[in-house]
């Protein structure tokens, strides 16, 4: 059972009569892709242009960005001179609160 099969062809890879040019372009094609060319260099340059005006404005960015950096850290690397901020201590009742024990209400009358 060692048959070789021979490739078939399928429609998209039989080549037709416009790919299968005789001679070189003729004057139509010729103008037809100078066209297309203009175009495509039109269509870059635009492109070029839109480019360095971003870059132009990201670099400003950064650099605003940088600045605001050196100033932060600047901030960062002073000696704090004003004392940390002290805060009260807990009232007597608080902790028991804390720990779960349900506070009693004096405005609220008790009756069972």
């Amino acid at each position: 059972m060692t048959a070789t099969k021979t490739h078939l062809r399928g429609v998209n890879n039989i080549p037709s009569r416009l790919g299968l040019s005789a001679g070189g372009p003729n004057p139509a094609q010729s103008a037809n892709m100078l066209a297309r060319l203009e175009h495509q260099k039109a269509m870059l340059e635009k492109q070029l242009q839109v480019w360095v005006k971003q870059q132009a404005l990201t670099e400003h960015r950064l650099r605003l960005v940088q600045g605001q950096i050196g100033t932060v850290r600047a901030t960062l690397s002073k000696p704090q001179s004003a004392p940390p901020v002290k805060r009260p201590g807990l009232k007597p009742g608080a902790v028991a609160a804390a720990a779960g024990r349900p506070k009693r209400r004096n405005d609220i009358a008790f009756t069972f």
